[in-house]
């Protein structure tokens, strides 16, 4: 495969059945995956050194160039076939204590993990972005998601874990949970796995969840109950789980985590229901082929504006 498609592929900048070429390179022997993530890593460390470019003095530019390049090099040479992931951007935020915060973000159709400072664990789904302190130096541990995550935080009696989400804020001092959060959507949702959650809501109502519960958020009303899909959680290995869903309710979420727009001229077929398990990777299109051998329907493709118009 050659490299530049793979860089493209990487900064989402190829068609959609480019993306299904690089799909089927993938899935065809495990040294690609290999090369492929060693790509990505050396991308993401790219963009790590040229934002770091930008805040160093104009004197020490050289110096500093030879030293990042030096560690670029030396980590490049360390990389295995790991879930990697995507340094958006590192910015200095003021407060009463100046704190280094970072901003993560996943592209559409792929997924990272990362290890905060205090030893939490959380892994961000397609198309979402986390803000953390680099440092946790305050009295809680405060982040803002955007998208959708799942969280292993490590437990401390005297700093809370708080998410931060469309309003919501979930505060937490151990435990394991989901959230899904996307400014796209109206919709919001927490699902606690393990541990205690406290959800605190927009209107200030604080809502207690215990394992196997979840609340979420319905043309504008919270509610509370249990979890619908435990396999939904399955996401951070890569596998999109659909569990007696509406084909309506499928597209909503391939729309998010794909970056897509889907329309739709048979209304019909949104209603019908669908159980199935995908995997990321496979991209749009493989999911759609294979719902179309349930429900008779057909699609074309508009490249340039990431649409799929299904009649």
């Amino acid at each position: 495969m050659e490299k530049e498609k793979l860089y493209n592929y990487i900064k989402g900048e190829v068609s959609l059945d480019e993306k299904g070429e690089i799909t089927r390179w993938l899935e065809a022997d495990p040294n690609h995956m290999k090369e492929f993530l060693a790509l990505r890593k050396l991308h993401d460390l790219s963009l790590w050194y040229k934002k770091k470019e930008e805040i160093s003095s104009v004197g020490h530019m050289n110096a500093h160039r030879a030293g990042t390049m030096k560690k670029i090099v030396l980590e490049f040479l360390k990389i295995a076939a790991i879930v990697v992931i995507t340094l958006l951007s590192l910015k200095y935020y003021p407060s009463s204590k100046e704190s280094e915060y970072q901003t993560y973000y996943t592209p559409e159709g792929q997924r990272a993990e990362l290890k905060l400072s205090d030893g939490t664990r959380v892994w961000l789904n397609a198309n979402s972005r986390l803000t953390y302190p680099v440092h946790f130096d305050s009295k809680n541990r405060i982040v803002t998601l955007e998208g959708e995550a799942f969280f292993s935080v490590t437990r401390n009696e005297t700093h809370p874990f708080i998410v931060q989400a469309k309003g919501y804020n979930v505060e937490v001092l151990g435990t394991e949970f989901n959230i899904i959060a996307y400014n796209q959507s109206d919709f919001f949702e927490t699902s606690l796995l393990k541990g205690e959650v406290m959800v605190t809501t927009p209107s200030k109502e604080r809502v207690a969840l215990k394992p196997k519960m979840r609340i979420y958020s319905k043309e504008g009303k919270n509610y509370k109950g249990m979890i619908a899909n435990i396999d939904h959680f399955m996401w951070k290995d890569g596998i999109m789980s659909f569990n007696h869903e509406t084909v309506n309710e499928i597209f909503a979420k391939l729309e998010l985590y794909y970056n897509i727009k889907i329309e739709v001229y048979n209304k019909e077929l949104l209603n019908y229901k669908f159980t199935g398990k995908f995997r990321t990777i496979d991209g749009v299109e493989h999911i759609l082929k294979v719902l179309q051998l349930r429900h008779r329907f057909t699609y074309q493709n508009i490249i340039d504006k990431k649409i799929i118009i299904i009649k």
